[in-house]
């Protein structure tokens, strides 16, 4: 053995990390006797982590390419935990080639979701409460839309990679990886769009590689190994919530929290 983390083992550490914190912000005031170990994490919890992030990205691109919410397209937003509403950004008036672009990317994410919550069932979880506009930017121009677009499919994918692998059932691990692929895609075309029209962008966590002309910028978000790079659910969720505080388990894009088991930085 060379001491590397396996990928699979990383996604695991990163996960079961999430859920201690849960259990251990939740027993707060209960001896350290009494406490449980942390239930094993099973495939819904997984899949219902992916969700939350999918509700995200399709209320970011409906509302960017039509001003509604995807309610207003009959997805379902009701199920298990707290739901909540979705606040800020607008309908941006995007030239023709871009607003094509975010209103396929619309019906894709609409899509997901729908797709989730039909693999879940019952199980499925409610969209929780959504800041679109948790950074301060994203609707004021299309150079602030592409900037937070690309933040969010790049986001999204690694950590739709990272999790993904710790499905058990072949047939929910092949929705994850084909949902992880699709936000590649999408994450591809918007890496390049930032590149093009010369926008420079900030890193939003030290495993983030823009695209060029910015700083570290590389055309492909890949690791030394020429692999996708990948994200914990851990280090998702501090991206999402802008915070770096252990166990923190609200704030930014999700003023709320997530709704599921894994919802702890």
């Amino acid at each position: 053995m060379n001491g590397r983390i396996g990928r699979r083992e990383f996604a695991r550490r990163g996960l079961a990390g999430g859920v201690a914190a849960c259990v251990g912000a939740n027993a707060a005031g209960v001896a350290a006797q009494q406490m449980r170990e942390p239930r094993s994490i099973n495939d819904d919890d997984i899949l219902n982590f992916i969700l939350n992030l999918d509700y995200l990205q399709a209320e970011f691109y409906t509302v960017a390419s039509s001003g509604r919410r995807i309610a207003d397209y009959s997805v379902g937003i009701g199920g298990v935990g707290t739901a909540g509403e979705t606040v800020g950004g607008g309908a941006i008036a995007f030239e023709p080639r871009l607003r094509d672009l975010v209103t396929q990317l619309a019906v894709d994410e609409r899509a997901h979701v729908k797709t989730l919550r039909d693999r879940l069932g019952a199980r499925a979880v409610a969209k929780p409460a959504i800041n679109l506009e948790a950074t301060g930017a994203g609707f004021r121009s299309e150079a602030e839309f592409l900037e937070l677009a690309r933040l969010l499919e790049d986001l999204v994918m690694t950590s739709c990679l990272g999790v993904s692998g710790l499905i058990g059932d072949p047939r929910l691990r092949a929705t994850a990886v084909g949902l992880a692929l699709a936000e590649a895609q999408h994450a591809n075309a918007f890496r390049s769009l930032v590149s093009e029209r010369g926008l420079v962008v900030s890193r939003f966590d030290a495993l983030d590689v823009p695209p060029p002309p910015s700083a570290q910028g590389r055309h492909f978000n890949v690791d030394a190994e020429g692999l996708c790079n990948m994200r914990t659910a851990s280090q998702a969720l501090a991206v999402l919530y802008r915070t770096q505080t252990q166990f923190a388990s609200s704030g930014g894009f999700f003023p709320a929290g997530l709704n599921g088991v894994v919802r702890n930085v």
